[in-house]
């Protein structure tokens, strides 16, 4: 069972019963809740270890920082190529895209001392395009729509725990609007 504290007028948006079973190739989302008109989310959602990750975790030194990096190493793939990913309903093309990532301040780890079982924390910051994302004069990106105008993208900042059952990751994941992070900040520490 995963329990977590959560602000009584937020939203239960996902509940769903996992048993530590077999998790699908894209992951599993078990929970999500928020408040949905500040969009400040926090959801728990299980993934397969990817190649890249499992490589990385290997020949890293089992840091937390390691961790943080082998976990997003996709996240700064996609903004080195400028990739958009995934197709998302309700948006300009149906594109998504990580403009811009960052890992914040230092990642650390803990051990629970009833199980045993270690946790990982670490934040970041994301810049995300939710069209085209092209690269401008001096190599700054630019989110262009479908009519080729200048969109706002979103800054979001997000604080992770996580830990590893078998080949998966259980991430535990807080997110706000970033000018708005440290105003829940207390939300996301719980």
């Amino acid at each position: 069972s995963m329990a977590f504290e959560h602000p009584a007028s937020w939203v239960r948006a996902i509940d769903r019963a996992y048993d530590g079973g077999k998790v699908p190739a894209n992951g599993a989302t078990v929970v999500m809740i928020g408040d949905f008109k500040t969009i400040d989310t926090v959801s728990v959602r299980v993934e397969p270890l990817t190649g890249t990750a499992k490589a990385m975790l290997a020949e890293s030194d089992g840091s937390a920082r390691a961790v943080a990096e082998a976990l997003t190493a996709s996240e700064r793939a996609s903004v080195d190529a400028n990739a958009a990913f995934g197709v998302i309903g309700g948006i300009e093309n149906g594109r998504s895209g990580t403009m811009a990532f960052e890992l914040l301040g230092d990642a650390s780890e803990r051990v629970d001392a009833k199980t045993g079982r270690k946790y990982y924390q670490y934040e970041y910051y994301t810049d995300v395009c939710r069209a085209k994302i092209e690269e401008a004069l001096g190599g700054e990106k630019m989110c262009i729509g479908p009519k080729g105008d200048i969109l706002d993208s979103i800054q979001r900042r997000s604080k992770i725990a996580v830990t590893f059952v078998g080949d998966s990751a259980v991430i535990l994941h807080a997110s706000a609007v970033a000018s708005r992070f440290e105003e829940v900040r207390d939300i996301m520490d719980r």
